[in-house]
């Protein structure tokens, strides 16, 4: 090869090696303001997926031969509305898909009957929550995260509170009931005839 040659092909290849350099700089610098942007917008808690409907919660809960297991949802007035004032009702609706989840995994570890006395309707406290950013505030009843669940015999409430109480661990009171943990860390709190558990 000539001396002529031999420099062109070597400047050719400095050249390459340069603009090589130069675009995998440029995306380095937009990988890391991608990664900033997914970072500050992480800040925001993000909403949990939601049931959109109570028949479409109530279908997951009987899923998979646990039929038999979740009864209709119980309410003094027999219906399912979730709407502020409406105090009467027993609702799925909006409840968090990650706490319908877990009353499953229960009912499958347990073995219980699981009857729902209290959902995602109007009623429960905190009842502010007209806040549009309610949902990074309180762990509520209309939020999606609790459900009642009845302690009485004849709902299959013996075996429920048999198994909170053998296999979570007591920890303390929220409003003078006693409270206990799962190894997940869901709250089961002991309310008198219902116990109020809290899927996080």
């Amino acid at each position: 090869m000539r001396k002529s040659a031999l420099v062109a092909l070597v400047g050719a290849l400095l050249a390459a090696g340069a603009a090589f350099e130069a675009s995998a700089t440029a995306t380095a610098a937009a990988n890391s303001t991608t990664v900033n942007a997914s970072a500050g917008a992480g800040a925001v808690a993000a909403l949990p997926e939601k049931f959109a409907t109570h028949s479409a919660a109530l279908a997951r809960l009987r899923e998979g031969g646990l039929a038999s297991k979740f009864p209709k949802p119980r309410s003094t007035g027999n219906c399912t509305t979730r709407a502020k004032g409406v105090t009467n009702c027993t609702s799925l609706e909006k409840v968090n898909k990650k706490t319908v989840d877990g009353m499953r995994i229960f009912a499958q570890k347990s073995g219980c009957k699981i009857q729902i006395t209290g959902g995602t309707e109007w009623g429960h406290a905190p009842r502010n929550v007209s806040d549009p950013d309610n949902h990074t505030k309180y762990k509520s009843h209309w939020n999606g995260y609790k459900l009642d669940v009845s302690t009485k015999a004849g709902d299959g409430g013996t075996c429920v509170t048999d198994y909170v109480t053998t296999h979570y661990r007591r920890y303390g009171s929220v409003d003078g009931h006693p409270r206990y943990i799962s190894g997940g860390g869901n709250w089961y709190v002991n309310e008198g005839n219902h116990w109020d558990v809290t899927y996080f």
